[in-house]
């Protein structure tokens, strides 16, 4: 059964978790992408000649939202600083979905772009992104 993409929530902490704030006004969110390396395996033995492979490193993805951006919003100069910041650490985000499971996938990442743009008829946007350092939770 598919699950629909509306109304899927993204959230920042800045105390590390304790509180979370929902970043307002997203238009478009990309979740975490996951990708594995791999690594031959084949040997003089190995069966029927063909080669063989064993999964290596796993490397999860870019993150991105694209937001309706308020220079004025709380959340909004948060990213951006986040984003502005040489030598920052990775922070904690949420993704919350709109499945009628209601996951909700917690990552760690740096905060690695803020792009807006102003078109000349229509609103301000930005394209933040974020690139996780270790895994992401699922619950």
């Amino acid at each position: 059964m598919a699950e629909k993409g509306f109304g899927i929530i993204f959230e920042l902490t800045t105390d590390g978790g304790t509180t979370w704030d929902a970043v307002g006004a997203v238009e478009d969110a990309t979740p975490v992408s996951i990708s594995k390396d791999t690594y031959e395996t084949t040997h003089h033995g190995t069966t029927n000649g063909h080669k063989t492979f064993a999964g290596g490193l796993v490397e999860f993805g870019e993150a991105s939202i694209t937001i309706q951006y308020n220079p004025d919003d709380t959340e909004h100069i948060e990213l951006r600083t986040r984003a502005a910041t040489a030598n920052e650490s990775a922070q904690q985000y949420k993704f919350k979905f709109a499945d009628t499971g209601a996951t909700i996938e917690t990552f760690s990442a740096i905060c690695t772009g803020f792009e807006p743009a102003t078109p000349i008829d229509t609103k301000i946007t930005a394209v933040v992104t974020f690139k996780p350092s270790g895994g992401s939770t699922l619950t």
